[in-house]
């Protein structure tokens, strides 16, 4: 890996490039950002389990904030199309804990192994 030495207009570039995105749909993007922020602050209010699943659920969250912005970018009609890939990733992560913690309790629920 070679770290890239950049000038600071690109960083302004940058910024200004997410800028430009947010401007094409504020509401989306602004309802994306709060459920983000209260899924997170509602599952880590439970003790234990909160936390735990706060973890596996974020990665999932992340990718569908990223997913829409990048829709956003590219002109899409619907941003919001791609919440089943988003659902597909948190299932794919509770999956990987479950098989990762024991996979006698969840072989009776009907997940694969």
């Amino acid at each position: 890996m070679q770290v890239q030495t950049l000038p600071a207009a690109s960083g302004w570039a940058w910024l200004s490039a997410g800028f430009a995105i947010f401007r094409r749909n504020p509401p989306l993007l602004a309802m994306l950002v709060i459920t983000y922020w209260l899924t997170v602050l509602i599952l880590n209010i439970l003790p234990v389990i909160g936390a735990v699943a706060a973890s596996l659920i974020i990665p999932g969250l992340s990718v569908g904030l990223m997913q829409a912005a990048r829709d956003l970018d590219r002109a899409c009609r619907s941003p919001c199309r791609h919440s089943s890939a988003v659902f597909s990733v948190i299932r794919e992560r509770w999956l990987r804990w479950a098989h990762c913690t024991s996979a006698a309790p969840w072989a009776s629920w009907g997940f694969p192994h």
